[in-house]
């Protein structure tokens, strides 16, 4: 299949708001909106049971869900919510009310990679080199608990004030999938993408079995974010979400030193491998794919 015999469409942005307090005994206190996307909305919270801030992500549950799909909610965010590592967002909390879906994580304060890259420029070799590896150290671990990100972007990567880095949105895009498909069931036949599609495979796309080495195709393309400013579409100024997809499936990319001409010749045949088309041709694990970039 390709994207132009798939029935496909990208979520339009969401306008539900939930009340200024929030989930079960209205625990959370809203204090300000922190982001939002084609699902899912972003707030800046406080947890009156623990008094602490947090980040709470909503996004909708269908009217028309079935009455299993709130365990497959809970089921999903369970898993992730057992992840833990230094460079991992951690969940507090879930549940769902007034046909919203809710995750409270940790807050992080702090600079996303897409935002430090606008204001700074593309990133030196040495600090590409650190964060990467915070980065494929935060996916091997996830890894090997079965957990998929399905989502690496750099607006996915906040960067603290140490240096240190903070993974946010671990296995939300499967959650999201899920409500989507079920949003749209008394809607029409089409299939929804969630996730960004400058950054998905193409068997995210064309709707096949996804793997480690989907987070690492995505992987690349956050690489070549980072080393030059700009995502291969940008390059090509397309912009349209179907005919990037078209492309993420058909087309090649240019190389990252065609952009910034200091790169190393290693950077570019990293970022090749990362994303072929075809997942058996990409780096196994994200163990291997380390091994190589720290020697760039």
């Amino acid at each position: 299949r390709t994207p132009t015999q798939t029935s496909f469409s990208f979520r339009r942005p969401i306008t539900q708001v939930p009340e200024t307090r929030f989930g079960e005994e209205s625990r959370y206190q809203i204090l300000s909106e922190l982001g939002r996307g084609g699902m899912a909305i972003v707030y800046r919270a406080f947890d009156t049971y623990l008094e602490r801030e947090v980040a709470l992500k909503t996004f909708p549950l269908s009217r028309h869900a079935g009455p299993g799909r709130e365990d497959v909610f809970l089921r999903e965010a369970r898993l992730i919510a057992r992840l833990s590592h230094p460079n991992i967002v951690t969940i507090y909390d879930c549940g769902h009310m007034n046909y919203l879906y809710y995750i409270a994580m940790e807050y992080v304060p702090g600079e996303n990679l897409k935002q430090i890259v606008k204001r700074k420029g593309p990133l030196s070799l040495e600090e590409l080199r650190s964060v990467i590896a915070q980065l494929a150290d935060a996916l091997m671990y996830a890894h090997s608990q079965q957990v998929l990100h399905r989502d690496i972007k750099p607006a996915n990567v906040i960067k603290r004030e140490s240096g240190d880095i903070k993974v946010v949105d671990f296995g939300v895009a499967k959650i999201l999938s899920d409500a989507a498909t079920c949003a749209i069931a008394e809607e029409d036949s089409q299939r929804t993408l969630v996730g960004t599609p400058q950054y998905m495979a193409p068997e995210q796309i064309l709707g096949q079995p996804v793997d480690a080495r989907t987070d690492i195709y995505a992987l690349g393309l956050t690489i070549f974010y980072l080393v030059t400013g700009r995502t291969p579409f940008d390059v090509k100024k397309v912009t349209d979400p179907v005919e990037i997809s078209q492309m993420q499936v058909h087309s090649s990319f240019p190389l990252p030193s065609t952009i910034n001409a200091t790169l190393p010749p290693k950077l570019d045949e990293i970022f090749v491998r990362c994303t072929r088309k075809n997942p058996n041709d990409r780096y196994s694990s994200v163990r291997e794919f380390l091994d190589e970039f720290m020697q760039v």
